[in-house]
């Protein structure tokens, strides 16, 4: 009907706009975790919410994790420009009461040369970033009113994150938590999906 499409238009716009605008570049730190290394995603522009499945799910909605039928062990090793490497172990495992999963991601940044405060060079900078992530996911059973169905095609997912960054002998670290939604439309191959992240003080 045209207008359950227009509030699912509506609330995706309304969804969006909320996440665009807590997200402003370059002001805080773990700026590395915006960069998706699922492959799926990646070759399709990193449109993670869209698609969040499978190992998708750990950098884009934990809620993903549901539609996860059987174990899977996965691991990616990518050497990009200026010996910049990046690699993640996930394995997920399906379960009667909903599907958990562990992920851990590396950045590598190479040899960066280091100067001291007059601009003369030193040894080099070693730099690398780490998360490691926990997610659970399960699909809600849904429940009738007056021969409605509630919450059907809804799933929910939870990542708990503890991330870190170093530079040379600087060390911060800190704890981030994803909380996700996602609702398959009936009578069609799309699905609704929404994700929140939140990120502690780093120390």
């Amino acid at each position: 009907k045209k207008w359950k499409k227009l509030i699912l238009s509506g609330l995706v716009v309304i969804l969006t706009a909320l996440r665009l605008s807590a997200s402003d570049p370059g002001t805080i730190g773990v700026n590395f975790l915006k960069i998706n290394l699922d492959p799926k995603q990646s070759a399709m522009g990193s449109i993670g919410i869209g698609l969040a499945d499978g190992v998708g799910a750990f950098f884009t909605n934990p809620a993903g994790l549901s539609s996860v039928g059987h174990q899977n062990l996965s691991f990616f090793y990518n050497i990009w420009l200026e010996e910049i490497n990046a690699q993640y172990l996930s394995y997920i495992l399906p379960t009667s009461i909903g599907n958990f999963g562990a992920n851990i991601h590396y950045f590598g940044y190479g040899d960066i040369d280091g100067y001291d405060a007059n601009g003369k060079p030193t040894s080099n900078v070693d730099a690398n970033d780490l998360c490691v992530v926990l997610s659970y996911g399960r699909s809600i059973p849904c429940f009738r009113i007056k021969g409605y169905e509630v919450l059907k095609g809804l799933s929910a997912g939870v990542s708990l994150k503890y991330i870190q960054e170093k530079l040379e002998k600087e060390n911060a670290s800190t704890l981030g938590v994803d909380i996700g939604l996602k609702v398959d439309l009936e009578k069609s191959n799309n699905s609704l999906k929404y994700n929140v992240e939140k990120t502690g003080t780093t120390h």
